[in-house]
């Protein structure tokens, strides 16, 4: 997990072909500004060795956020830091809390419309209008009248059972119940639940792990944690949850677009910093989660407490607030 405190930017002009190219390049460091200017210089060079040796090289870095870069660093400014973890203001204004070898997992509730009542309606009017039409006809034999009731109730009864399993369930509870099973079959997992506004976060309380360990990403797999969460913890190395409310969810458009992806320019600072006061304020009456229940066994890692109690008090995980 790399989010780099010092950012800076180098550029370099060359003519090839008898056409000028500027080549431009960001460089990173957490040791200040002139190692920053450094891995900045040395990138750009690198850059304009290989154009000038044929390769395809893109003139500029891509400013990506978190969710659109494929590897490091995390371009997000660094708020504060607590050993190896790293608060951070992602690119449209929220704080996430990065650590590299605690355990969060997002799990994502898809809401799908419930067929359940419109099916049972059709039915009941089919079955209806064939006992209407026996009653309207007696030359129907009444052993039809019974064959289509005996159906009919046999249908009912099916569709009773299943719903009762897989239909009347909400998608949060059919969630919750893949979250409790994984922990009813691996009990010396300590998990601590919360619900967000879309489904479910977990934290894993018992022990530190990395992103790529088997066990994670079994753990991952087994609960259903969102496949795009897991993508991105494998390719940046970190584990990732946002403890602060989304801005459109309270109101706020998002952080000014041409602020967003750190490092900004120094004209868009004022701008940026007027915005992160205003949402600063309002966003204190939300919660960004809430804890529901913990599962497994009591044991529990110093670390791993260590960053719940972070997490807790900047998501306002144990208050009775609104969700964003």
């Amino acid at each position: 997990m790399i989010i780099p405190l010092y950012w800076a930017e180098a550029k370099m002009a060359i003519t090839m072909d008898g056409k000028t190219q500027t080549y431009r390049r960001f460089g990173w460091s957490n040791d200040g500004d002139a190692d920053a200017k450094l891995s900045a210089q040395q990138r750009v060079e690198d850059a304009v060795i290989r154009a000038k040796a044929g390769e395809q090289v893109r003139r500029i870095d891509h400013k990506v956020a978190y969710n659109g870069a494929e590897g490091l660093p995390i371009r997000e400014e660094v708020i504060k830091t607590f050993d190896d973890s790293v608060l951070s203001r992602n690119s449209y204004g929220a704080l996430c809390l990065n650590t590299p070898d605690v355990v969060f997992a997002d799990v994502d509730v898809i809401t799908k419309p419930n067929y359940l009542p419109n099916i049972i309606g059709y039915i009941a009017l089919l079955a209806g209008a064939v006992i209407g039409a026996s009653l309207a006809l007696p030359e129907l034999d009444s052993w039809l009248v019974l064959v289509v009731m005996l159906v009919f109730l046999g249908i009912l009864e099916t569709l009773k059972r299943h719903a009762a399993r897989n239909w009347l369930a909400s998608p949060a509870e059919k969630a919750l119940k893949k979250i409790r099973a994984f922990s009813k079959a691996n009990p010396d997992w300590r998990l601590r639940i919360y619900r967000t506004p879309h489904g479910y976060r977990i934290l894993v309380m018992h022990a530190c792990f990395s992103p790529s360990s088997p066990d994670v990403q079994k753990f991952f797999s087994e609960i259903g944690t969102d496949p795009y969460y897991v993508k991105m913890c494998n390719n940046q190395q970190c584990f990732r949850a946002r403890v602060s409310p989304k801005p459109w969810r309270i109101g706020f458009s998002r952080v000014d677009s041409g602020s967003g992806v750190w490092p900004i320019k120094p004209e868009r600072m004022l701008s940026r910093e007027k915005w992160i006061r205003r949402y600063e304020r309002e966003s204190r009456a939300f919660a960004s989660c809430v804890y529901i229940e913990s599962l497994g066994v009591n044991k529990l890692d110093a670390k791993v407490e260590r960053i719940r109690a972070i997490h807790d008090e900047y998501s306002q995980a144990g208050r009775d607030l609104p969700l964003a």
